[in-house]
């Protein structure tokens, strides 16, 4: 009974304990950064989505300041107002 009363005095940790802890760890990192990639994603949609608004704003505000239509052409990647 000596080893198990020794290992009782001591209080460290098993290498299962240990490999069991990292594997949680890495299992929450994991979850968290696909999170973090989903939120980013939407930030940068959500960004363009804005922009766009203020570039058709605007050229609707030149069209009604010089009483001329405007022109907005989209195209795959990109649009363009002129």
């Amino acid at each position: 009974m000596r080893n198990g009363e020794d290992r009782e005095k001591r209080g460290g940790f098993t290498l299962i304990e240990i490999m069991i802890a990292l594997a949680i760890v890495g299992i929450v990192v994991m979850l968290a950064t696909s999170t973090f990639r989903g939120m980013m994603e939407k930030y940068r949609v959500e960004g363009e989505t804005k922009q766009m608004f203020a570039d058709l704003m605007d050229a609707r505000g030149r069209a009604m300041q010089r009483n001329r239509a405007s022109f907005v052409q989209i195209n795959d990647n990109n649009y363009q107002t002129y």
